[in-house]
């Protein structure tokens, strides 16, 4: 889908964070175009679903909902900081990684997962294959 609203749709579904071999983190991501203005919905639906798999009130699954555009990736937050914009409802915009010099930056209150190098790099291949969706031309309307 051809927008600047959101993130296009992308066939890697996840990345595994290179670890120690004590833990394990998988990034899945799920890759479609969504109005920025629907990240606290987006984040109280994931918020619900983090309450549904908790096991004795401690969550299973921690999922961060956010989005990717050219120049930055923002993820969603429950938490008031400096930094953060509130974006309604009680879910705040946190400006996680900038895209400058040729690749995405952390910034200083970036959290660890995030100012990873293999992850900034995976990120910065989906920002690649975003800004070849966004001047793709459209796909021709199927036809009954």
């Amino acid at each position: 889908m051809r927008s600047k609203k959101g993130l296009s749709t992308i066939s890697q579904p996840a990345f595994r964070a290179p670890t120690d071999g004590a833990t394990s983190s998988l990034f899945p991501f799920l890759f479609v175009t969504i109005a920025q203005e629907r990240l606290a919905e987006i984040k109280l639906a994931t918020n619900a679903i983090e309450q549904c798999r908790a096991v004795d009130g401690r969550r299973t699954v921690n999922l961060d909902p956010g989005y990717l555009l050219l120049e930055r990736f923002v993820l969603a937050s429950g938490k008031n900081y400096a930094h953060r914009i509130h974006v309604g409802r009680g879910i705040y915009a946190d400006l996680t990684l900038v895209f400058q010099r040729g690749e995405f930056r952390a910034l200083p209150w970036t959290y660890p997962d995030y100012a990873d190098h293999p992850l900034r790099r995976f990120l910065s291949a989906v920002r690649q294959k975003y800004g070849l969706d966004l001047n793709a031309p459209p796909e021709p309307m199927e036809t009954p």
